[in-house]
């Protein structure tokens, strides 16, 4: 069989093609007179070149798959992907190296939504939106991580990072988990906002507590719910890099709860 990987047959089929090949070839020639053989006796004419050829046709279709293997582009050109579902993503978000996890504070606005306890549980009530920004500024690379809660099965939590401490504005990061969506937005969650990720899909909310995970670690922005990676998108030049973190309720939602809220980052920007 040296012969034949030589030449790159290797199967069967393969085999079985070149030996069709070559009696046909041979009836081909001997059909139309160009050969003579004293011992086996081929009748000329039109039948037995007709029959050569299709013999040889049989044999170069089973040999074709022999001759494209071996003419595939080497293994150097070739891409490869590699998809990553949701349920194989890491159990915790990465570290970036940064320091120890610690509680961030928060000033809630005087507009009458907002319940706050000493163990550091946010409540938000009302029909409005409303907005609790952190005392502190932060820069670069953040690790966040906090839990969620509504006692209402349209819960929905909207997470500002880099924001200017006032309301939405250009720049700012939003993660939202909400009862029939997960997203990654820029500037703002009403029209004119820019949504990085996206996904519609039902979450339950009432009764239950869920954890979020945001990690922005090299311009890169990852979203985990209940320690599975949710998405990862890239952050444009239009993202800021330095600002306040808000914990927003909307209009719609009657009642968000946001607690163990801890941050793992570089020194604050103030």
């Amino acid at each position: 069989m040296g012969f034949l990987d030589s030449i790159g047959i290797e199967s069967t089929l393969g085999s079985i093609g070149l030996v069709l090949v070559a009696i046909g070839g041979f009836m081909v020639l001997a059909g139309v007179g160009i050969i003579s053989v004293q011992q086996v006796t081929v009748k000329q004419g039109r039948i037995t070149w007709a029959v050569g050829l299709a013999m040889a046709a049989v044999g170069l279709v089973l040999l074709y798959p022999e001759f494209v293997e071996v003419t595939d582009l080497p293994a150097s050109n070739v891409l490869v992907t590699t998809v990553t579902s949701a349920t194989t993503a890491p159990t915790t978000a990465p570290s970036s190296g940064s320091t120890d996890w610690r509680t961030v504070a928060f000033s809630t606005p005087e507009d009458g939504h907002w319940r706050m306890t000493a163990d550091g549980v946010y409540v938000a009530v009302g029909s409005e939106d409303t907005i609790a920004w952190s005392d502190e500024e932060f820069a670069g690379d953040l690790e966040l991580t906090l839990d969620i809660q509504s006692p209402n099965a349209s819960g929905a939590a909207n997470i500002l990072v880099f924001g200017d401490g006032h309301g939405l504005s250009a720049g700012t990061l939003i993660f939202t988990i909400a009862n029939d969506l997960k997203a990654i937005v820029a500037d703002t969650i009403y029209p004119g906002g820019t949504y990085l990720f996206d996904r519609f899909e039902a979450l339950a909310f009432a009764g239950q507590t869920h954890s979020m995970t945001i990690t922005i670690i090299d311009r890169k922005a990852s979203l985990f719910l209940d320690s599975v990676l949710v998405s990862s998108v890239f952050l444009g030049e239009n993202i800021n890099s330095e600002g306040r973190i808000g914990l927003l309720k909307y209009w719609e939602i009657p009642e968000m709860v946001f607690s163990n809220i801890r941050v793992r980052t570089g020194t604050p920007a103030n």
